[in-house]
């Protein structure tokens, strides 16, 4: 109906416009806005997706990326020249740095690369086009966009040789750059046509010319694609000089057509109206982008089709992302430097934003096409840094006719230091049609350059060959020989056979070693030497000649189609054999397919992602007789740096030195690059260097080569090829050289300095702008042969710095608060990486609550970043002020005051936070109190049934697998939609926690009886904890008495209980187990407590069924504190009152009327509140323990379908990970790579500890900085009583085991669940973290046991074995003299 009546008002409107020139300009606005959206709501959501706050399947709340959203993040292949693929990231800081990367493809796998650094008054830049090796990633060269969750965490790499220029130097210079980032998102995904900003696109329809006339371009006005506000946090290192930056900024993807768009179909009668020229193929159309971001992280992002606004946003600290209505200038004015307004206003729904421009600000060349703008501004009298992009829209109907890809490699053009692929082999010949009928193929021939038929190694020498044919007089030579293709190793073996029985070895139990001996065993076992000897015979006859071919001596050598790629060099995992005899050469090309299958080469290709069966092809050279041979690296291989070539080299084979058998000499050459010149007026390059490049014969950047240290090796040994005798089977022989010989170098600095210049020229020639490295052999005439060259593959490997930060959430302004209080508690120390999914549902449950509760004044959760709980380093803390402060009064409120109360035992709110609070959120209105009250009063009147309901659902939960294909896929399907079963136990927890924190900000408001806060005394507080203490049925409580009974049926029954205290875990559990009673006794423990542990929201963490090992300690003590001391630990304590009023009558203050009344009506609402907080814990703790079981359950299937390595790897992983692997994604390779890394880095990563509030990004405790040191600390009372004995400071459980007696006073951080069966030996607690409803305060209270939290700096300040005393009525604890 909407579309009909605009197609008809649009109809009318032409009518009209084709007859008079009145045409109301209001109307046509309207008109075309409404014709906008019409158009917009009929598109699907191609980028980009909205959650679901009521969700019946956990897809539907969307923190898990799904296939739609991997596929649209992924290169798309193009094969039409008229499209491209524009990738742009950029950011900048305060400080005036920023970094900006665009990486273009075209058809066919051409790529374009443009990088740009500005660190102040240095610049940096670099350009580049070639071929990306592949169609599944955005790379070329030495640059990577890695996308490692698809809109939420990507990686830029880059390592290689960028132009310097200086504000402070008159020169430029090439240097070596090296940069690592990680892209994280600030705001959902934009699709630009779906999600438009139909306001300003309208705007822009109205004004061009006749009413409709741009309608035609629309589709061209608004590429295809999306965009996404975000920050970029990583390391530059420049001349070995690291810079750590955290940017603000923005990323853009579009695909953008040269030809003719079809109209959408908006208003079908505009149809016939031609496309306006100025976008018509091959034309300039004009496209401005302008972000800025302030300090207090308010910021906006506009953008420009031919001068006129199409799109913009404006995004708020408090998250809030909200369309841009109008602005008060032109683009056109923003399109030229000479006419940036000063000041301009841009309008929004929630004010107005006024920009002043800066005067100082700097313009560079980003490409042929492209221009940025660094510049500096207020927004609304803030600071504010700003990126501005102007790019001439064109696009070529063929990608070399914008620069000839065989001109030159290296240049500068227009002040950008320009790489270009010069003449090579195509880049594309790991991919392509294979002919399976070539089993034998000379290195000259086309098809010996397809990986897939020849391996990489095969398709490698295929390609040097053709090197060395442009080389003159012999300068360098490949030695003679043919390849033996993957058909005839297809041909010649059963590899469903050796598939097969791979899958069945793991359900049997088998070992890789035992399978793979087996079917080594069968390859060499098989005839096919026999069968394949006279086809190799007639080969080597055609290709050395049959006069000739008896004295040869032949290297045979394997060619795997995973080896020497761009990601896998598979280095040294299959055969080589040196100096064979044509006899026994097809004995040899089965022994290197055989070694395709050892032990070292499957865990090798399982290890990166690859399945166990792969191919090989295998390489046939004659031999070198060499003096000496090494490998050469075109960069340096610790750090990539271009300018340092290494050299490394030993008399005779070069096999001492690939396998390290000897010690080799060490050459460092340096390349020196072309001289710049300097800077003409304008800051752009002269055009001295572009000329003398491409005329320059051997095009390369850079002059000469030298040498710049030697190292002499000690080559004690040389590897020869052995003299052709009868009976000799060993073709080569190692043999130790005289002292004269090692003290010599093999090579002297005219062969070392020729070697370079032949591997830069090789590197060069290859076109994919990487560094190599390039086994090499010089024989008796001096003749340099290549025998091998292969990309370094290890430079762009994930970082300690990327891997620590990589799960990290963005902070949304620098200075943000971030805090380990109460979320410390549960989850103590770094969490396994595989509980990032908990994670995300926590937050996005707080963060609906949130919504809920503030309704349109909120931001409704987003499923692509976090807001509330924040990961960093791995740890999870709470964001202060969207958790805590987003509902600000005009002054410090006591209802501010009691949430400090709830979450840190002590006030932290300052005017300072509240300032922020106000600026972010805006002061609460009457309304917007008054709901959220009603909200609360909605929760006090439900959470029992939540709770209760979802006790029924989960009390006797078990998640069973039996009932699909035990495979891995089925089963991560399946843990994908139980995951909806968190979602709804995290829920009900967080209904119940907001009734219990909520109960007890009222009831400090009662009790207050309307006193400031800071009138508040420690009588207060210990009124408030003796309030609280008066309930029952707390788990958490009830289950040191569960331990307790289970701690007397072992003293009772047991015997020898050294064995019991003394043994191994195993051991221990086998004694328990060898008495029915002792063995009852645990299995009724378990099947109340056995869900709990250790950090037991962590799903990498094993709940005490699972995994006893962490359990038994506690036990251990519970029965050796049985054992060693007669008196008997503390059972709960029950208050003796009667009722209400006489605990009422039993406070220290003196109640009025009305609060006695208020109290009462409270009191029931606190005491369920911290009772069916613990339950619903206990349910969401349960929910994740059956959850851990089922990892483990998919850990095993996928080691036993070569998906993992090993169980234990599982928990290093992220679930969106593990499903890329089950699906044999081609990221599995790094993913593994980095999974295994995580899983060494974790012992490090648990002992970080951070300070309580962190300003800005969480930094790791400085336990340098010196702490005062008092008698006395502080804090808040939560439990009342006195209490002296010795003090254990202890930081951990498996501390606590160990050192806790009866009657100590316990000081900590904080505890969780695990902590709970020492509170009946205890005399006192001391907690630095904790609140009111802590589990500590809760614990101690059910156990009548003096606890203060928020005890700052305990930890510190008492040492084990301090006689203190505790008194939890002044709120202190102090050392004492006795």
């Amino acid at each position: 109906m909407i579309f009909f009546i605009t197609a008809v008002l649009a109809a009318i409107i032409l009518g009209i416009k084709y007859t008079t020139d009145i045409f109301p300009k209001p109307l046509k606005l309207w008109i075309i806005k409404l014709a906008l959206k019409n158009w917009m709501s009929s598109l699907d959501q191609k980028f980009g997706k909205e959650a679901n706050i009521h969700p019946k399947k956990f897809s539907e709340i969307g923190v898990l990326p799904d296939e739609q959203e991997v596929g649209a993040e992924r290169p798309v292949p193009l094969t039409s020249p008229s499209i491209r693929d524009d990738y742009i990231i950029y950011g900048t800081d305060e400080n005036g740095n920023g970094i900006s990367v665009q990486l273009v493809r075209h058809a066919n796998n051409k790529s374009q690369a443009n990088v740009l650094i500005s660190l102040r008054d240095d610049i940096y830049q670099v350009s580049y086009a070639g071929e990306t090796p592949n169609d599944h990633e955005f790379s070329l060269g030495n640059l990577r966009l890695e996308m490692a969750e698809p809109f939420r965490i990507w990686r830029l790499w880059y390592n290689g040789i960028m132009k310097h220029s200086s504000k402070e130097s008159e020169k430029e210079e090439l240097v070596h750059v090296v940069f690592n980032f990680l892209w994280k998102p600030l705001a959902s995904p934009v699709d630009n046509r779906k999600n438009g900003n139909a306001n300003l696109l309208a705007n822009h329809l109205s004004r061009n010319g006749l009413f409709g006339e741009d309608f035609p371009n629309l589709l061209k006005i608004v590429p295809e694609g999306y965009s996404q506000f975000g920050t970029l946090h990583g390391n530059i290192n420049i001349h070995n000089v690291q810079q750590q930056l955290y940017l603000y900024g923005y990323r853009t993807r579009e695909a953008i057509s040269s030809k003719e768009s079809t109209m959408p179909d908006i208003f079908p009668i505009l149809a016939k109206r031609k496309q306006r020229k100025s976008s018509q193929s091959g034309a300039k159309a004009k496209r401005l982008e302008f972000f800025a971001m302030c300090d207090n992280g308010n910021g906006f992002r506009l953008n420009a089709f031919n001068d006129q606004w199409t799109d913009g946003r404006m995004l708020w600290a408090s998250y809030q992302v909200t369309l841009v209505k109008d602005v008060d200038c032109s683009a056109s004015e923003i399109s030229r430097d000479l006419s940036l307004p000063k000041l301009m206003n841009i309008y929004d729904t929630k004010g107005t934003a006024r920009v002043e421009i800066w005067p100082a600000f700097k313009t560079l060349k980003f490409s042929n096409e492209t221009q940025i703008t660094y510049l500096k501004m207020t927004i609304n009298g803030r600071l504010a840094n700003g990126v501005l992009i102007r790019k001439s829209d064109v696009v070529h109907d063929n990608f070399t006719a914008q620069r000839s890809v065989s001109q030159f490699p290296y240049n500068v053009v227009n002040g950008s230091l320009l790489l270009e692929k010069v003449n090579g082999p195509n880049n594309s010949e790991r991919g392509g049609n294979v002919d399976e009928g070539q089993s034998f193929l000379e290195f000259s021939h086309p098809a010996c350059l397809k990986v897939p038929l020849v391996g990489g190694k095969g398709a490698s020498l295929a390609r040097l060959q053709i090197f060395t044919k442009t080389q003159p007089d012999d300068k360098v030579k490949t030695a003679r020989g043919f390849c033996i293709s993957t058909s005839l190793f297809r041909q010649s073996l059963d590899l469903e056979k050796f598939t097969d029985i791979f899958n069945n070895a793991t359900s049997n139990g088998q070992s890789l070693e035992d399978t793979c001996t087996k079917i080594m065993e069968m390859i060499k076992s098989c005839d096919a030497a026999k069968r394949i000897s006279p086809l190799i015979s007639e080969w080597i006859e055609k290709i050395f000649g049959k006069e000739n071919r008896n004295g040869i001596r032949f290297a045979v050598r394997s060619s795997g189609v995973l080896e020497d790629g761009s990601d896998l060099s598979c280095a040294g995992q299959n055969e080589t054999f040196l100096g064979v005899s044509q006899l026994s050469i097809s004995q040899k090309v089965v022994e290197c397919w055989a070694s395709l299958f050892t032990a070292q080469s499957v865990r090798y290709r399982l290890n990166h992602g690859q399945p166990a069966v792969s191919e090989m092809g295998v390489v046939i050279q004659e031999m070198v007789d060499a003096t000496a041979a090494g490998v050469i690296f075109t960069a340096d291989p610790r750090t990539g740096n271009p300018f340092q070539m290494i050299v490394t080299a030993n008399f005779g084979l070069g096999e001492s030195v690939v396998s390290g058998s000897s010690d080799p000499d060490t050459i460092t050459l340096i390349r020196h690059p072309h001289s710049l010149g300097k800077k003409n007026e304008c800051g752009e390059n002269e055009t001295n260097f572009h000329n003398r490049l491409i005329t320059t014969t051997d095009s390369k950047w850079w002059d000469d080569v030298t040498i710049e240290e030697k190292v002499m090796g000690e080559k004690r040994t040389k590897i020869v090829c052995q003299e052709t005798k009868e009976g000799i089977e060993d073709s080569t022989t190692e043999i130790s050289m005289t002292d004269q010989e090692s003290r010599q170098f093999c090579i002297d600095e005219e062969i070392a300095i020729k070697l370079g210049i032949v591997a830069a020229e090789i590197e060069l020639f290859m076109g994919q702008h990487k560094p190599v490295d390039i086994e090499w052999a010089i024989d008796q005439s001096g003749q340099i042969f290549i025998l091998q060259c292969r990309n370094l593959t290890a430079l762009d490997a994930w970082t300690d710095f990327e891997l620590l930060h990589e799960l990290d959430a963005p902070i949304r302004v620098k200075m943000d608060r971030f805090t380990t209080a109460n979320i410390g508690e549960v989850l103590p120390k770094a969490i396994h990486t595989i509980t990032q999914t908990m994670n995300r549902c926590l937050d996005f449950n707080v963060a609906r609550q949130i919504y809920l509760r503030k309704g349109d004044n909120s931001v409704k959760p987003s499923p692509y970043l976090t807001t509330t709980c924040m990961l960093s380093q791995q740890r999870l803390f709470l964001n202060m002020f969207h958790c805590l402060y987003s509902t600000a009064d005009s002054e410090i409120s006591t209802a501010s005051v009691c949430i400090d109360q709830t979450i840190f035992g002590r006030q932290v709110i300052d005017e300072e936070i509240l300032k922020t609070a106000i600026e972010r959120y805006g002061v609460a209105s009457g309304g917007s109190k008054l709901k959220d009250f009603i909200m609360q009063m909605k929760i006090f009147m439900t959470f029992k049934s939540e709770v209760e309901k979802g006790s029924q659902a989960y009390k006797d939960f078990t998640l069973d697998y039996s009932n699909i294909a035990a495979r891995a896929i089925n089963v991560y399907d399946k843990i994908s939609d139980d995951l909806i079963h968190m979602h709804h136990a995290c829920i009900t927890h967080l209904i119940s926690t907001q009734s219990s924190s909520g109960s007890q900000i009222f009831l400090f408001l009662f009790l207050s009886e309307g006193k400031n806060a800071t009138e508040w005394d420690t009588t207060l507080y210990e009124d408030a904890s003796k309030l609280l203490s008066v309930f029952e049925n707390v788990e958490s409580a009830e289950m040191p008495e569960d331990m307790n009974k289970l701690g007397n049926e072992i003293v009772r029954n047991g015997d020898n209980f050294e064995k019991f205290l003394q043994a191994s875990p195993v051991n221990a559990l086998e004694w328990l187990r060898e008495n029915d009673k002792m063995s009852r006794a645990l299995d009724t423990f378990f099947e109340k407590h056995g869900h709990r542990g250790i950090a037991e929201l962590d799903l990498g963490e094993p709940t005490w069924e699972s995994d006893p090992s962490s359990f038994l300690p506690i036990l251990r003590n519970v029965v050796k504190n049985k054992l060693n001391h007669t008196e008997k630990a503390k059972s709960k304590v029950r208050v003796a009152f009667k009722n209400d009023d006489e605990l009422l009558d039993s406070l220290s203050s003196k109640l009025k009327p009305m609060t006695r009344r208020l109290l009462k009506l409270i009191l029931p609402t606190c005491r369920n509140g911290v009772m069916y907080r613990e339950k619903s814990k206990s349910l969401l703790v349960r929910v994740i323990g059956q959850l851990k079981t089922s990892y483990k359950y998919l850990a095993k299937l996928m080691v036993k379908e070569n998906l993992l390595p090993s169980e234990s790897l599982i928990v290093h992983l992220t679930h969106y990970e593990i499903g890329q692997l089950v699906k044999r994604d081609v990221s599995s390779s790094i993913i593994l790579q980095k999974a295994m890394r995580r899983q060494k880095m974790y012992p490090f990563l648990e002992k970080l500890q951070f300070p309580e509030i962190n300003h800005g990004m969480p930094k790791e405790l400085d336990t340098s900085t010196p702490v005062t040191i008092t008698n006395t600390v502080h804090a808040t009372p939560v439990s009342r009583g006195v209490a002296r004995g010795v003090a254990k400071v202890c930081l951990s459980v498996e501390e606590a085991s160990e050192n806790i007696h009866p009657g100590d006073i316990l000081i900590t951080h904080g505890t969780d669940i695990a902590w709970s069966p020492f509170f009946p030996l205890l005399g006192g607690v001391v907690t630095e973290l904790g609140g009111l409803i802590s589990h500590g305060a809760v614990v101690a209270r059910e156990y009548g046991l003096p606890c203060i939290v928020g005890a700052v700096n305990a930890t510190k300040i008492f040492k084990t074995g301090d006689q203190v005393i505790l008194d939890a009525s002044k709120g202190t604890i102090s050392k004492t003299e006795d």
